[in-house]
């Protein structure tokens, strides 16, 4: 089912770049800050332990050697995840989960 608040996040996106990774990130914290996404703090925590809140990262960088953190969409509760393996730089992706 179509929701306004995050379809326009709907698209996978294969991280290839550390370019792609700031683009990334820096829309992603224009979303929480707007309330169009919601970090998920719990499940970020638990999948990745250790790595820092997203909400402490800057777009440009540094980043953790691995990252792993989830989003959700307040209105219909669709999640989505942000992948990265920077320390080797084999990629990342971003994706909707459910």
């Amino acid at each position: 089912m179509p929701c306004e608040r995050c379809d326009t996040f709907d698209i996978e996106v294969d991280i290839r770049l550390p370019s792609d990774l700031a683009r990334i990130v820096g829309k992603l914290k224009t979303a929480v800050a707007a309330g169009q996404l919601k970090y998920n703090l719990f499940e970020s925590s638990r999948m990745l332990i250790g790595q820092p809140d997203f909400t402490a990262l800057e777009s440009a960088g540094p980043y953790p050697d691995a990252l792993d953190y989830y989003f959700d969409c307040p209105e219909c509760g669709s999640v989505f995840e942000l992948t990265a393996e920077t320390y080797h730089g084999s990629g990342g992706k971003w994706k909707r989960l459910c």
